[in-house]
């Protein structure tokens, strides 16, 4: 575990392991919640799970976007409450005398709706760091 001082939240090394797979390949998306004291992972999904296409450059990830933002969705209860999450976004992209070529980014997204309760917004904002 590693340990935030500022809001003595801690990140479980799990989150890390996780997104070192995402990074690799095997997860498209994580998301992550604040436990207790913890910064946790709430779910992890491969494209099998979510049941897309792992080449799926063409649409530019239209269908993994759609389910993630889905499960997101679900999971804060119509996002009212905070999370972390990342996301594999695969695109392809055309470049002037070079055609096209397949691109991946992960995108990073820290979820604090005006909803939120403060404290809990004020955690997971001094948490964020320790997340990147």
């Amino acid at each position: 575990m590693f340990n935030n001082m500022g809001s003595g939240v801690f990140v479980n090394a799990d989150c890390q392991s996780a997104f070192r797979q995402l990074s690799a390949g095997s997860l498209r998306y994580i998301i992550y919640k604040i436990e207790g004291k913890g910064v946790v992972i709430e779910t992890a999904k491969s494209d099998d799970d979510i049941g897309v296409d792992t080449n799926d450059y063409e649409n530019n990830s239209k269908e993994a976007y759609e389910a993630f933002i889905k499960d997101l969705k679900n999971r804060t209860d119509g996002y009212t409450d905070c999370r972390y999450a990342v996301f594999d976004f695969k695109f392809a992209c055309n470049r002037p005398g070079a055609g096209t070529s397949k691109m991946d980014k992960i995108i990073f997204i820290q979820l604090c709706p005006d909803v939120a309760s403060i404290k809990k917004k004020m955690f997971f904002i001094a948490t964020v760091t320790q997340l990147l």
